[in-house]
């Protein structure tokens, strides 16, 4: 018998063996948590943002820590009905429960997709993507849950909302004042024409933090100051209404408060309670 000839041993090969299977494991889980991790949230959220947001089928479940107390102060009022409104009626601002967005709709783009990542109101829709702008959000078609892949457009024509939040402009800052306000402008009289008994919501362009770095030259406050002043001018207060939310986020310099944002221009997740309390504090409601 050859005493050199190394011996069969079995530990090594179950220590093998239980290495392949850890691994099997560890891939197993990795391709799981990345399916079911929301990726590429407004731009490029901080890994630890993200993972504090899951998908469990088509559903948004948001972990409650970014919740905030501020939100049950709400006050419930009681709503005239929607869909025979008489936007020449009289009107007031009032505070309401999250029960009145009850079938709206969110136009934006990656500032306002964040919002809906933030909080999924019960009966709300949105239509919502990074470097949405008014240019082309009537035509680009986008996916959204239930309609599947539509255009903004072809979702005006199919359903009737009763409240339209607007929040678009940055993404077209070095475009031009008046080239912009034209499209504007035409996005607007289209949503005006197919959804004629909603009241429509123009909500300011957040601003940037007056330090920001980027490749684009135009995006300063100056330049989004300049959009907000002409979408408030389609304001007429009878069934467009424009609101300014940035007294939620600017410093005391009225540029964007650099410890809410996580890159200059976006906020952090859990900061989008302001613009929801904004929100619910600012709500049009007509009188009989």
């Amino acid at each position: 018998m050859d005493k050199n000839k190394p011996k069969f041993n079995f530990s090594n090969l179950f220590s093998v063996f239980i290495l392949i299977l850890f691994l099997v494991i560890e891939i197993s889980y990795l391709k799981i948590y990345q399916d079911n991790n929301i990726k590429s949230v407004i731009d490029s959220f901080p890994q630890n943002l993200i993972q504090l947001i899951f998908t469990h089928g088509n559903k948004l479940v948001k972990n409650e820590e970014t919740d905030s107390d501020i939100i049950e102060t709400s006050e419930q009022v009681e709503e005239s009905d929607s869909k025979r409104f008489n936007f020449k009626a009289k009107h007031h601002i009032a505070t309401v429960s999250e029960a009145y967005f009850e079938n709206s709709l969110f136009v934006g783009d990656s500032r306002m997709y964040g919002f809906s990542v933030y909080r999924q109101l019960q009966g709300a829709t949105y239509y919502c993507y990074q470097s949405a702008g008014a240019f082309s959000i009537l035509e680009k078609e986008h996916k959204i849950e239930p309609y599947g892949v539509i255009n903004l457009y072809n979702l005006l024509m199919m359903k009737s909302f009763d409240k339209i939040y607007i929040s678009l402009g940055i993404n077209n800052v070095g475009s031009g004042l008046e080239n912009h306000k034209n499209h504007y402008r035409e996005l607007l009289d289209t949503i005006k024409e197919l959804q004629p008994n909603a009241i429509i919501y123009l909500i300011a362009n957040l601003h940037v933090a007056g330090d920001i770095e980027s490749d684009n030259k135009y995006l300063n406050n100056e330049n989004i100051n300049n959009i907000n002043r002409f979408i408030s001018e389609f304001e007429d207060k009878e069934q467009v209404y424009y609101f300014d939310p940035n007294v939620m986020y600017d410093d005391e310099y009225g540029n964007m408060n650099s410890e809410l944002s996580y890159d200059k221009a976006h906020i952090y997740l859990r900061y989008y309670d302001r613009l929801l309390y904004f929100l619910l504090t600012h709500a049009v409601v007509y009188d009989e």
